[in-house]
């Protein structure tokens, strides 16, 4: 619904950019015409709670900036991600390793004491991203509010640029059985209407 400006000439050129958004598949852009939610929501790791790293700056970033050295025993970058039920979603994380081998953060989500590892395989440079520059996991969430602290892991070191996940997309509020009938035959998750 944000894009229907657009229909009538009302926002300046220089918000062209927005439509960026509107055409590409990892937003709204789907199959048969665009999604009503978009699929992935970034998370900028610089805007993260951020203890003993350090943010940085590089015109690759997303929004320009990143947070590197995430290099000692209490480093974490904590960021929050809203789930509409328990059950486990994806998250992408874009990042860069120059190490020369694949390096490791612990992710603990929601306080666990047994953290998942997360693997990120060599890329070019540091302070150098792209959307190439992406590992995605499957994390345990439950509904509401979910705590994701990324911590130095046990092997190298990996800077990160923003997390994406949008639980919200094609979750499905009531059982794969449809019965049609009003209470679960229109869900504003995602899929577009014809």
């Amino acid at each position: 619904m944000g894009f229907v400006p657009w229909a009538f000439g009302l926002p300046d050129p220089e918000y062209s950019v927005a439509w960026k958004q509107l055409t590409d598949p990892q937003r709204f852009a789907g199959a048969f015409g665009p999604y009503t939610l978009e699929r992935a929501h970034d998370f900028e790791a610089e805007q993260a709670t951020v203890n003993r790293a350090n943010i940085r700056t590089a015109s690759s970033a997303s929004n320009g900036q990143y947070v590197g050295q995430i290099d000692f025993s209490d480093s974490h970058v904590t960021l929050t991600v809203n789930a509409p039920g328990a059950g486990t979603y994806p998250v992408n994380i874009y990042y860069a390793n120059a190490t020369g081998a694949t390096s490791t953060h612990n992710l603990f989500v929601n306080g666990a004491t047994t953290p998942m590892t997360v693997s990120y395989p060599a890329t070019g440079a540091w302070g150098s991203f792209s959307n190439s520059q992406v590992v995605t996991i499957q994390v345990p969430m439950k509904a509401g509010a979910n705590t994701l602290k990324f911590m130095k892991g046990t092997t190298g070191f990996a800077e990160l640029d923003r997390i994406t996940a949008n639980p919200y997309f094609d979750y499905q509020a009531y059982p794969a059985t449809q019965n049609f009938d009003d209470t679960n035959c229109c869900h504003w998750n995602g899929p577009s209407w014809p």
